[in-house]
């Protein structure tokens, strides 16, 4: 009789540890889940923010683009336009050149003789043009040295 009662108490409390072992699956799971997800809308406000910092930025630029001060500063720089009762006075420097293509860094400029005007960006190159390379490309390129 008494084997009996702690082979039941034995046989009750295995069963209570796998239930509590079953349940406990679904929960970590859950709360794995609940982690990654606060852990994505962390980073998605983070670069919500940005994207409004950057939205504000651009409006900032785009009214200024919109001002009549960038109109006027475009007209002295590109057309050599002055305002009324203004004079003007062009100082050429002893090494400047007057090849075609040299420029101030404002407006567009004659490359060559072929018609084709550049413009004066930053970054406007040949060199941005290239086509983007995957990771995969990177990693391929970066073992076995393929350019």
């Amino acid at each position: 009789m008494l084997k009996k009662i702690i082979f039941n108490r034995i046989t009750f409390a295995f069963f209570a540890l796998a239930a509590i072992v079953l349940i406990s699956f679904p929960i970590i799971k859950n709360n794995r889940q609940r982690y990654q997800i606060n852990k994505e809308v962390k980073e998605l406000k983070y670069e919500i923010k940005a994207i409004e910092e950057k939205n504000t930025e651009l409006s900032k630029l785009l009214d200024y683009l919109q001002s009549d001060q960038f109109v006027e500063e475009q007209a002295r720089l590109n057309f050599g336009l002055k305002k009324e009762g203004e004079e003007v006075a062009v100082i050429k420097d002893n090494n400047e050149s007057d090849n075609i293509g040299l420029n101030n860094g404002s407006g567009p400029v004659q490359a060559d003789n072929s018609g084709k005007t550049i413009y004066n960006i930053p970054g406007l190159n040949n060199n941005t043009l290239l086509k983007k390379i995957t990771n995969p490309e990177r990693w391929r390129m970066y073992f076995f040295n393929n350019n």
